[in-house]
């Protein structure tokens, strides 16, 4: 069950980037305490701190990103790894999920990766 604000910003979303929602949402919380906090154009994953946002629901996809400390570059899971900033030491991870399959074994890491930094006292 999903918080109303939640189930709220989701209502006008194509069916087909709710389900890889709910999806992505089961994962994340699997992992520990999540709290989703919608804003005008996206979804925050948080623990501690913000790990990951779901940004891009499209009529056959969702797309997030991670923020990681540094670039993991070459990961089949991700279209696009950069800076946030020129001069940021923080590097966003762009993925897309067009089907259940795409939350693999490898993003899957990058989860479990985000929710570690996001819970960590030293981060």
């Amino acid at each position: 069950m999903l918080p109303r604000d939640v189930e709220n910003f989701l209502s006008n979303k194509p069916p087909v980037a709710v389900e890889l929602f709910r999806l992505f949402t089961k994962e994340m919380q699997a992992l520990g305490p999540v709290h989703l906090r919608p804003t005008k154009t996206t979804v925050a994953f948080e623990a501690t701190r913000h790990m990951a946002y779901l940004y891009a629901f499209g009529k056959t996809f969702v797309s997030g990103v991670f923020r990681f400390p540094q670039s993991y570059e070459g990961h089949l899971c991700f279209f696009k790894v950069g800076k946030v900033a020129p001069q940021s030491r923080v590097y966003a991870h762009h993925f897309r999920l067009y089907e259940p399959s795409d939350l693999d074994e490898e993003l899957q890491v990058f989860m479990k990766m985000a929710y570690a930094n996001a819970t960590s006292p030293d981060a």
